[in-house]
């Protein structure tokens, strides 16, 4: 026993297994600060080559959010580089970027974002608004927002929702006086949604200028009971007018409220499934891929 205590001790050596561990896990750290640090430069580099209206309008805040939305759209992958890098160099983004930036990287992981902001990218003057607004106002209803200019009943709908709801964007450069939307701009949209929901879904105009009343009431007696008002503000979505329909869903719960909720909710299935199935196909195209389907054929 004397003997045993008196023995030097061997040191103490961790099975391979042990160490092998510890590498890879020093090895994944050090490639996340280096992934962390290419997305960083990557950031830095695409505002480097901005327009420099755009660049100026993404830093004046700090560029703290427009770093962020960058840098989320480089890691998530769903949006090209190329494709930022156009919209970026695009002098008449400058007052929508930083705005419609945000938003994109939080939608854009929807049917149709994509396809929506390469048209922020290619379009000129007050056509830009358009399809920036449409992603912003996309980004305002979260996880209500199924898709983006997606095609129901043969007409194009600037937002689809979840429940069914189609959403017309509309956005006014100069307000008239007061702060308001135009009435042109509202006898535009009502004509719009009536056509949209023609089928019976719900419908919502979203403006970036607030309605008067009478023109709130205007799209209610023009639209029915299915339709719904607001308009969109520093990120903000503000309800102007709620759809009946709604709110009933709210307090009775939708099982109490027949079918049309159901097969609104369906049709929204199957503009989202159609808009998954665009989208891959230009993204099998951009690659310069045929889709599996073609390739059958093509055997």
């Amino acid at each position: 026993m004397a003997a045993d205590r008196l023995r030097p001790r061997r040191p103490f050596r961790a099975p391979r297994s042990h160490a092998l561990l510890a590498a890879l896990v020093l090895a994944g750290l050090a490639g996340g600060e280096a992934r962390a640090q290419s997305g960083a430069s990557g950031v830095e580099s695409l505002l480097a080559g901005a327009d420099p209206d755009v660049r100026a309008a993404l830093t004046a805040d700090g560029g703290g959010a427009a770093r962020q939305a960058l840098g989320s759209l480089l890691g998530g992958r769903a949006v090209p580089r190329e494709t930022i890098a156009l919209a970026l160099g695009n002098r008449d983004f400058a007052p929508h970027a930083r705005d419609t930036l945000v938003a994109m990287a939080k939608v854009a992981h929807l049917p149709g974002a994509l396809e929506t902001f390469e048209r922020v990218g290619k379009s000129e003057g007050a056509g830009l608004a358009g399809p920036a607004f449409e992603i912003q106002v996309a980004a305002s209803f979260g996880e209500r927002a199924a898709a983006i200019s997606a095609k129901v009943d043969g007409h194009e709908v600037d937002v689809v929702l979840r429940d069914g709801t189609l959403v017309e964007a509309k956005f006014q450069h100069k307000p008239d006086p007061g702060g308001i939307a135009a009435d042109r701009v509202i006898d535009k949209a009502i004509e719009q949604l009536a056509l949209r929901g023609a089928n019976g879904a719900d419908v919502m105009l979203v403006t970036n200028l607030p309605l008067e009343a009478g023109d709130i009431q205007r799209v209610r007696r023009k639209l029915g009971e299915t339709s719904g008002v607001a308009y969109l503000r520093g990120g903000t979505l503000r309800t102007q007018l709620a759809p009946r329909r709604a709110l009933q869903q709210q307090r009775m719960g939708a099982a109490r409220l027949g079918r049309a909720p159901h097969r609104a909710r369906a049709g929204a299935r199957r503009v989202t499934r159609a808009a998954h199935r665009k989208a891959h196909r230009a993204r099998t195209h951009r690659a310069g891929r045929q889709p599996a389907r073609a390739r059958s054929r093509a055997r």
